[in-house]
């Protein structure tokens, strides 16, 4: 009786490894998604801004930026690399953001998982 007891805990606790593994993953590619869609709808403001799509009329944020002093004399091309250029910028930053936090938060959680275990850890890391 005794080691069917020790069977169930061991099985209860690969099951709680899987799905803490599992949510992980998913957090990881939602994570990736979403920083892939926000890039590329970063690129798309842009490309409204400095004139390569249009803009409509609802759209405050790109009124009359086309016509700014530091656009003119661009041709197609130029105002294509400025919006890559500014956009790779902004993606820097974010990667530098989301690096740094992770450093910081790396400490704290490894001394919370010598102490407590690293079930502990895992958790307070996935639950954010």
């Amino acid at each position: 009786l005794k080691a069917v007891g020790i069977q169930t805990v061991k099985m209860q606790n690969r099951l709680i490894y899987v799905l803490v593994f599992t949510i992980g993953i998913l957090t990881a590619a939602t994570a990736t998604c979403m920083m892939f869609s926000r890039m590329q709808y970063m690129v798309f403001r842009l490309e409204k801004v400095v004139g390569l799509k249009n803009c409509s009329v609802e759209e405050i944020f790109c009124t009359n930026t086309s016509t700014q002093p530091r656009f003119d004399g661009m041709d197609e091309a130029a105002r294509k690399q400025w919006v890559q250029s500014q956009s790779a910028y902004v993606a820097m930053a974010m990667s530098l953001v989301s690096g740094l936090v992770g450093l910081i938060t790396i400490v704290p959680l490894g001394l919370l998982s010598d102490r407590y275990g690293r079930k502990v850890a895992l958790i307070i890391a996935y639950t954010g």
